[in-house]
């Protein structure tokens, strides 16, 4: 019994250090996204970033990961173009303050956000604003109804 549980811990220590090695040798797999009609940087990111990286981080990743394609203008995605998306790695390295420069256009030589950017931003202020007024009449026809309660006999 002994001598079988020996060889099993060497057995898994053998197949844990030859799934290690793989990993280690196999190169990392480059991903891409192709720009579709309505995207913009934001959304790519949104789509695209894990759940541990911001949506600036994987905006500023994405930029330098394809500046050479983007240029400064981040609003200059056009459907069909083929954008390299950073590693986990990368995007959680990046800068949000970059990103926060990219999308402002302020405190940095890029240009201002393009239309569709400014659209995305003003879509999700409203979105926020819809959700605190469901939630306040919520609450106010929580508080009518216990009042009502109250006072009716």
């Amino acid at each position: 019994m002994v001598h079988r549980m020996r060889l099993m811990m060497r057995i898994g220590r053998s197949f844990v250090s030859i799934l290690f090695t793989a990993m280690l040798a196999s190169p990392a797999i480059a991903q891409t996204y192709t720009v579709q009609a309505g995207d913009s940087l934001w959304k790519i990111a949104e789509k695209t970033k894990a759940h541990d990286v911001t949506v600036h981080q994987m905006i500023a990743a994405i930029h330098e990961n394809n500046s050479a394609l983007l240029g400064a203008d981040i609003g200059n995605i056009k459907p069909g173009m083929e954008l390299a998306i950073p590693s986990q790695t990368a995007a959680s390295n990046a800068s949000s303050k970059h990103a926060t420069q990219l999308l402002s256009g302020t405190g940095s030589p890029f240009s201002t956000p393009t239309r569709n950017t400014r659209i995305d931003s003003i879509q999700k202020k409203i979105s926020h604003i819809e959700n605190e007024i469901e939630d306040t009449i919520e609450a106010l026809t929580t508080s009518q109804d216990s009042f009502d309660a109250m006072v009716t006999p």
